[in-house]
């Protein structure tokens, strides 16, 4: 992956944000600390919570140092990721303005995103209160345009973009590509808030392996277009291990990346439809 960039937003609570803004200026001036309007929405204290955002990364081991410190802190400092989000940018020169990759991509997503979503609800078991307000699915609906609109490779990429763009707050957003050089990426905002590296490093894997594999000779057209048919309920959060092996042996060349997959997707048991840890 060495041409591919990306930043992450790690939201908290329950931490004064001035004190999280000094520790950012004071060891990590490239990052940026801010406020967050969807934490200050349900927040009794405005000065209280925030976001922490990355700059342009590489899948480097001072990026992941970089983000476990960063982490670390909050933990220290007794912040809160509940009933957060974890989005991570990936930059879009990725696709090289490419409509066949692209489009490849959207039907990867499309395909699995009942595994995708269990999987980035990270420790939790569920997923967090707001979801469908900031990072509704988008498989349904991308599907209803492809089919709709006879959408091909043979189409520009912005045109793609443009037609499959549907908006900031879904789990797949397409809004920034090609629109401003220096925030040109494709956000994935479904994944719940965490504090957690692993979690954090798990979900850049499981996107960024995503977009390799739609730009790869081995990509399965007639398979992933079969499974275009099938519409899941995205509420269920039934475990489909099946459909989990399959999306893990189709994407991941390494062993340990698969298995660390899977054992985010699978968690624990189903017990409850609270938001609550899981045992991984």
């Amino acid at each position: 992956m060495e041409n591919l960039t990306f930043g992450i937003e790690i939201e908290y609570r329950n931490l004064s944000r001035k004190i999280v803004t000094n520790f950012i200026k004071a060891y990590y001036p490239t990052w940026t600390s801010k406020k967050e309007d969807a934490i200050m929405k349900t927040a009794s204290n405005p000065l209280i919570g925030g976001e922490i955002v990355s700059p342009i990364l590489k899948d480097s081991k001072n990026s992941w140092l970089e983000i476990t410190d960063i982490c670390n802190f909050l933990i220290i400092n007794h912040a809160s990721a509940l009933n957060t989000g974890a989005h991570i940018h990936i930059g879009a020169s990725i696709f090289e303005n490419n409509s066949k990759y692209l489009l490849r991509f959207i039907k990867l997503w499309c395909a699995y995103e009942h595994i995708i979503y269990r999987f980035s609800y990270g420790e939790y078991i569920y997923a967090r209160d707001t979801l469908l307000e900031y990072s509704k699915p988008v498989g349904k609906e991308l599907k209803f345009l492809i089919k709709t609109l006879k959408l091909s490779e043979n189409d520009s990429f912005d045109f793609l973009v443009t037609v499959l763009n549907l908006g900031k707050k879904r789990g797949l957003n397409l809004a920034n590509i090609n629109r401003d050089p220096n925030k040109n990426t494709i956000e994935f905002r479904c994944p719940n808030g965490t504090f957690r590296p692993r979690i954090w490093h798990n979900n850049f894997l499981l996107f960024a392996r995503m977009i390799e594999y739609a730009k790869s000779n081995s990509y399965n057209e007639d398979l992933i277009n079969s499974k275009l048919s099938v519409d899941h309920d995205m509420e269920d959060n039934k475990i489909m291990v099946e459909d989990a092996l399959e999306l893990a042996s189709l994407i991941y060349q390494d062993e340990k990346e698969k298995l660390l997959f899977l054992k985010q997707y699978l968690k624990g048991k189903e017990e409850t439809k609270e938001y609550k840890l899981s045992r991984i």
